[in-house]
């Protein structure tokens, strides 16, 4: 035999660990292994010689006290894959040892019986003569005469067969490649192995009735194997055990092939040798029945041309003088919106399109002061949106779809890709008439569809809630419409969330298409709806399906990495074990594998390197082709291509091709280690409800109140503010938000964004197709005062100023308002931090080892178990899982936690089991595994006493007695539409596109539900109903079902008063209530009263006051001047001071006391509604800070106006509002140990370290430069 085919055995069959008999197993491997590190003399004395026994290593991730488990201990411990020394003894040792093994069985054979495997750690065994004879070949071996190691050995599997009558034994040794095995085995009755096969699969022979284990090999290469040479091996119509198949890979689309799978382990974590893989599938563009001839007949028709028109902006003579004058998309943008406001009119702007030319760069910042007639600003406002404007519109006409990126650089981007621009529009009445305004352009995400087409020809279009609800039949008749924006045509696509998408197509009005401006690439409406979604090879489902399938190119993504078409690989999802029907017809409970498909490792590779994870991702969330949901790393891919393989489950859309756009993997978020979570009220009621005794979470609720505001109120030890800015920064995420503040669009793929476990707020599956940037991670400066917009960043800069809260007003207020907002959502969300507990994506076993009701996890960065205060990183034992939304009392359960160590390679995730006859994920509020998060909860108090609930069945009769199905098929659809006028058509096409913008009444069931619960109890089959409606109407948009007409108005009548809390809600309302109290009542007593103004603030104009006094005693002239100088100074802040109290006067600021609940809207506010919540107070900061001009003898100008605006007003608020920066600057260089100068830049950077407040703690404030 060649050394580089070496072989390993690896144990097969079943059977029960009996610790004194003298089988080869793992403990066994290791002894093998651990020959290479003996010399000859201790040799003789080796385990292989001595009796089998026990090692106890300490076992990977178990936490103290747990028993290790021999798996964990073989595991931890160099094997013969890890050292080619040896494995080269291992190697010889089987050779001889099976021809002599084969030799015997001939005359003597031995007979497997099968026997129950251990369900935690089911244990192969291979009969003890083969084990017995490679001990003694290995004991020949002269171990100090080997020639140095050959390069990494091939594996080899050995599966004895027992057949069915007393014939000889057969046996089927499966090497890398056919010359391996006859080398070996060649007087063995094996079946024999087709030489152009390179996969290592073990096979049943014929007349064999054993079971039989998929097994592997690792090799440096991979390629296509001969299908037919495993037809010849049982006849093309054998069928071993269907439990087991074979698993190959395919070809998408129109072939298939098979490609041996490759091991590839990405650490030092253990061999695992895994189950079976779903054969790959081809996708069928062909529908299995003839496509219906009106679906054929309508796909032959145009769509939108014959649509009414609305003109949101456009003046064809203006339109001709842009066009002469090139003037750039931006720029043009910028001049409508100023028309749709009425803020210029179109002859106004007829008049400055010549000062006005040049790239978006250079002209569209400028479109305001131009208009108005003032000074051109010297910085470039929104400089990104013009920049990323220009970029995009250079690649439009370089034709090369460099918009989908993964090219390069391109025009300053490092790694550009385009789409990142997004063009908003606001639905109005007007004098009862409703209007279109184009809203600012902003850049925050990126999309398929702006990436394929270009930001300039996407609109989004936001309509307002109550619009929707008052005058749905109105707007909906309104949007059916084309819309005019300087003479290119947009049509609504999809609507969704109270937004419509428009799309330009390549009709004009009153404007000529022009080259130079990439119009002749642009398509026709029904050329880019079914490039998306073609009508004719997705029409088996209902019409208002279909169109929900437009959401999954506005998911907000990043392009990540390009597949060629023979990698995108379609693959069977694997289904309950009682499941018999046809696999389209699976209903999702029986889908254990429900959107959850593979990635090998070289495609992860590629993927943490163009966005620098710190570690390998687990998995990804992502869309590619027609496919969405979430990818993990494949168990044993090692090909140097990147591949990727869909479920079909996961496989939305049928795409006839794949062009570019398709293939591109489009990431949407990462796998990352997950923080404690916090209990909601959902979770609260539902445990409650589950066994959990009131008294634990009272006392929970408090000492989470406790946890989290006592570090506010600790102002008195050494270096304080240094920790108490440390303890900001963490409470509110500070340093994260800053962080996802330069990301923008980009910080849920690079992993930066992180999910509140305890918000109550999630009412609908967080599929986030359109969802924006959540507005608690935006923060964003005054730009005239530069003084942050959130109110723990502003804290944070105050202390770091050199402020206290025991002698700063306005510090005291804003730490008050802190511990406020603190207690209050403890107290009116019930929200419970709970320390043992965390989260992350759920996905399916890859493996196939976790036992129905267990699961798997580790995490990458140390847990610490409370009792013994080690770390650990895997969980053991019960857990409590949950996933939102929580309304049933089975939307909890408990499952066992074990450590399998074959799972080592996926951390970060929660593994579930792909056993039983219910998906895990579906008993779980009904999930799935294409995104969705579980909260898993370890504490002791809640696990020991939860008890699992039965599935909640949905209430008899509740389909038929409340909902009806609006259901039009697609086929239906295109018949009524052909059977209509040309221009009814087309309107009713539109009609069908915006089903989806209704009135939403989730939010409303919630709340019926919450009310049910106080008034009937959590099971109450009243309760129960609502929840179930709840649920559907989640899911409405795709299966059409609508409430019949009235069950609506009644539930509204018998739930829609608030209820007051009963039971649990109501004792953990008042024990906080109380908790709350004494608190705030700390927070008082560490405050004084009577504060007085701060001397090194006031110094800058005292000074320059005295100055100015003590020179016109000397000098009246000189010194008339300074005092006329500071007679300015004070006019011009007094004029500011003016201009904020009217500010002041409109803006009511909503504080609700604590411990007060509240039904607020469950409806995420936008990104940009928080980001404009304080600019009440932006005009005032604009007066401030106009020039004031003829300031020439006072020094320090800004300093003595700050300080001025400080000392004139009784209230500090006006002088931090107008100029925060400098007031700052003031205070840091009056305190021990001077002023850092720092760029904003780095300033926003800087996170205090551990080991430094460990230094902190062991010192005085004597000892550091930046006390107080």
């Amino acid at each position: 035999m060649s050394r580089s085919s070496t072989p390993m055995v690896t144990r097969t069959g079943s059977g029960d660990l009996d610790v004194d008999s003298d089988y080869f197993n793992d403990e066994d491997a290791l002894f093998c292994s651990a020959v290479a590190g003996l010399s000859n003399e201790s040799f003789d004395n080796s385990p292989l010689r001595a009796p089998k026994k026990r090692y106890s290593d300490k076992t990977r991730g178990t936490p103290s006290g747990s028993t290790p488990n021999v798996a964990s201990s073989f595991h931890a411990t160099r094997t013969p894959e890890s050292n080619p020394f040896a494995k080269e003894l291992f190697a010889t040792a089987v050779k001889k040892a099976a021809s002599s093994a084969s030799a015997t069985r001939r005359q003597n054979p031995i007979p497997i019986t099968p026997s129950k495997t251990p369900a935690k750690y089911p244990v192969k065994q291979t009969p003890v003569d083969v084990s017995s004879t490679i001990r003694k070949e290995l004991a020949k071996i002269d171990i100090s005469d080997s020639s140095s190691p050959s390069p990494p050995a091939k594996r080899l599997f050995v599966k004895p067969l027992a057949s069915k009558s007393d014939e000889k034994r057969k046996m089927i040794v499966v090497g890398d490649t056919d010359s391996d095995t006859e080398e070996l085995f060649t007087d063995t009755d094996c079946s024999p192995i087709n030489p152009s096969s390179n996969s290592s699969f073990a096979y049943p022979l014929s007349g064999s009735n054993s079971s039989f284990s998929f097994v592997s090999s690792q090799s440096s290469s991979s390629g296509p194997s001969s299908q037919e040479g495993k037809l010849d091996r049982h006849g093309a119509n054998s069928s071993p055990q269907k439990a087991r198949t074979p698993f190959t890979e395919g070809v998408p689309l129109k072939s298939t092939f098979f490609c041996k799978p490759n091991t590839q382990l990405t650490s030092d974590a253990p061999i695992s040798t895994t189950p079976p893989l779903p054969v790959a599938t081809t996708q069928s563009v062909t529908p299995a029945t003839p496509i219906p001839e009106s679906v054929t007949e309508f796909c032959k028709k145009s769509l939108s041309t014959k649509l009414d028109s609305y003109i949101i902006a456009h003046c064809s003579t203006t339109q001709s003088i842009f066009e002469d004058h090139n003037i750039a998309w931006g720029t043009q943008y910028e001049l409508a919106r100023g028309v749709t406001h009425c803020t210029w009119t179109w002859e106004q702007v007829r008049e400055q399109v010549p000062n006005l030319t040049g790239p978006n760069t250079t002209a569209a910042y400028k479109v305001r002061a131009v208009m108005r007639g003032k000074a051109i600003p010297l910085k470039k406002q929104n400089f990104a949106v013009w920049a990323e404007l220009d970029r995009e519109q250079d690649a439009i006409k370089e034709n090369l779809s460099r918009g989908l990126g993964l090219m390069g650089p391109w025009k300053g981007d490092p790694d550009w890709h385009g789409g990142q621009v997004q063009q908003l529009a606001q639905l109005v009445k007007v004098n009862g008439s409703l209007k279109v305004q184009l809203e600012p352009l902003e850049k925050r995400r990126s999309h398929r569809f702006a990436r394929f087409y270009g930001s300039r020809r996407i609109i989004q279009l936001r309509i307002p809630d109550d619009m929707v609800t008052k005058d749905n039949a109105t707007v909906k008749q309104f949007l059916s419409q084309k819309f005019i924006l300087l003479g290119r045509i947009f049509v609504p696509f999809h609507s969704k969330d109270g937004g419509v998408y428009m799309v330009e197509t390549d009709q004009n009005s009153g404007r000529i298409p022009k080259g130079s401006c990439g119009d002749q690439y642009r398509l026709s409406f029904d050329a880019f709806m079914r490039w998306h979604n073609p009508l004719e090879y997705n029409f088996k489902q209902a019409a208002s399906k279909f169109v929900t399938r437009y959401a999954l190119g506005l998911s907000n993504s990043i392009p990540a990495l390009e597949f060629s078409v023979e990698n995108i690989i379609f693959i069977r999802d694997i289904y309950a074990e009682d499941w018999h029907g046809e696999d389209h017809k699976a209903p999702a409970e029986k889908i254990m594998t429900d959107g959850c498909g593979f990635i090998n490792l070289t495609a992860m590779k590629i993927i943490k390197k163009k966005f620098n994870y710190d570690s390998l991702p687990t998995g990804i969330q992502g869309r590619i082709a027609g496919a969405k949901g979430m990818w993990i790393r494949h168990p044993t891919d090692d090909s140097l291509e990147p591949k990727i393989w869909i479920r079909d489950s996961q496989n939305k859309i049928k795409l006839s091709e794949l062009d570019k756009a398709h293939r591109i993997f489009d990431l949407l978020s990462v796998s990352k280690p997950s923080s404690s979570i916090a209990l909601s009220q959902q979770s609260i009621l539902n445990l409650s409800f589950n066994g959990i005794p009131d008294d634990v979470l009272v006392k929970l609720l408090e000492q989470g109140i406790v946890d989290e505001v006592m570090p506010l109120l600790d102002w008195k030890r050494p270096n304080a503010m240094t920790v108490l800015w440390d303890a900001i920064n963490k409470s509110a995420g500070v340093s994260g938000s800053r962080t996802q503040r330069v990301a923008a669009g980009a910080s849920r793929a690079l992993g930066f964004q992180r999910q509140d476990w305890g918000h109550d707020d999630v009412v609908a599956d967080q599929d986030a197709e359109t969802q924006d940037i959540s507005g608690t991670t935006y923060t964003g400066r005054n730009e005239y005062s530069k003084a942050p917009l959130a109110l723990h960043e502003m804290t944070m800069e105050l202390i770091q100023a050199g402020f206290h809260p025991s002698q700063c007003k306005i510090l005291q207020d804003k730490i008050k308002f802190m511990v406020q907002q603190t207690i209050n959502s403890s107290v009116e969300k019930y929200r419970i931090p709970i320390k043992e507990s965390t989260g992350g994506y759920i996905v399916a076993d890859p493996t196939g080892l976790l036992e129905e009701g267990q699961i798997y996890y580790r995490s990458s960065v140390p847990m610490t178990d409370p009792d013994t205060e080690m770390d650990y990183f895997v969980l053991q034992g019960e857990v409590v899982l949950g996933r939102y939304p929580i309304r049933l009392p089975s939307d909890m359960q408990k499952v066992t936690a074990v450590d399998i160590p074959e799972l080592f390679n996926w951390p970060d995730v929660i593994i579930v089991s792909t056993k039983g006859k219910f998906s895990l994920a579906s008993l779980l509020s009904g999930g799935d595994q294409d995104g969705d998060e579980l909260l898993v909860i370890k504490d002791k108090l809640i696990v020991d006493s939860f008890k699992n609930q039965p599935l909640t069945v949905i209430p008899s009769g509740l389909m038929e007695s409340d909902f009806e199905r609006e259901v039009e098929s697609v086929p239906d659809f295109c018949c009524r539409a052909l059977s209509l006028e040309e221009a009814a058509s087309h309107k009713a096409f539109q009609e069908v596109l915006l089903l989806n913008l209704n009135v939403s009444q989730v939010g409303l069931y919630s709340t019926f539900h919450e009310n049910a619960i106080w008034k009937y109890g959590y099971s109450h089959p009243e309760t129960v109903r609502l929840a179930y409606i709840f649920c559907i109407l989640l899911d409405s948009s795709k299966t059409g079902h609508r409430l019949k007409s009235g069950i609506f108005e009644k539930d509204r009548k018998r739930y829609v008063g608030q209820e007051e809390p009963s039971g649990i809600l109501h004792r953990l309302l008042k024990a906080g209530r109380t908790k709350g109290d004494e608190l705030i009542q700390a927070f008082h007593d560490a405050c004084k009263e009577n504060l007085v103004k701060d001397k090194a603030i006031l110094e800058p104009y005292n000074t320059a006051s005295n100055y100015a006094l003590v020179t016109f005693d000397t000098n009246k002239v000189v010194g008339q001047m300074f005092l006329d100088e500071l007679t300015r100074i004070r006019k011009h802040v007094d004029d500011a001071h003016l201009e904020f109290g009217k500010s002041a006067n409109h803006h009511t600021p909503d504080t609700p006391t604590p411990g007060t609940p509240s039904k607020k809207s469950k409806k995420a506010k936008s990104y940009r509604a928080t980001a404009d919540q304080d600019d009440k107070m932006l005009a005032a900061a604009q007066k401030y800070a106009e020039p004031l001009e003829g300031i020439i003898l006072t020094r320090d100008l800004e300093s003595v106006m700050a300080s001025y605006a400080y000392a004139a007003s009784k209230s500090p608020h006006f002088a931090f509002t107008v100029a925060f920066q400098q007031i700052c600057t003031i205070k840091a260089k009056s305190c021990k140990g001077g002023i850092a100068p720092s760029t904003r830049e780095f300033d926003e950077a800087r996170k205090i370290t551990a080991s430094f407040l460990r230094a902190l703690n062991r010192g005085t404030d004597d000892n550091y430069y930046g006390s107080y």
